[in-house]
């Protein structure tokens, strides 16, 4: 699934840069236990621009489409967004296309908590 989140974000993968920062954010994500099969996945980001706005793209692992949020960093540049259930069979491998002052960055979730 997670090799065909760029085409479903109209995206050539190979032509996606990095935020133009001096130092880029990174960017986790957390399954936070819910029940005894169910999960809230949270997103989180550290390194952003203070109170900086910003929309998140990702492929819906339920759905199956592509949803949206919109966020705005913390005045220490964190973000961290409840943002879909899951249960137990949940790939964790999930892109997420960030977009800020028309400028985009892939991520690729490696790091799950």
């Amino acid at each position: 699934m997670t090799s065909q989140i760029p085409d479903k974000l109209g995206l050539d993968y190979t032509a996606t840069h990095e935020l133009s920062k001096s130092v880029n954010p990174v960017v986790h994500l957390k399954k936070v236990k819910y029940s005894n099969n169910l999960r809230m996945l949270e997103l989180h980001g550290e390194r952003f621009d203070t109170n900086q706005k910003m929309t998140i793209e990702y492929f819906s692992p339920i759905s199956k489409k592509i949803e949206m949020i919109n966020a705005t960093s913390t005045s220490d540049g964190k973000i961290a967004i409840q943002f879909e259930f899951v249960d137990d069979s949940f790939d964790e491998q999930i892109m997420f296309l960030i977009t800020i002052n028309e400028e985009d960055a892939l991520y690729e979730i490696l790091s799950v908590e």
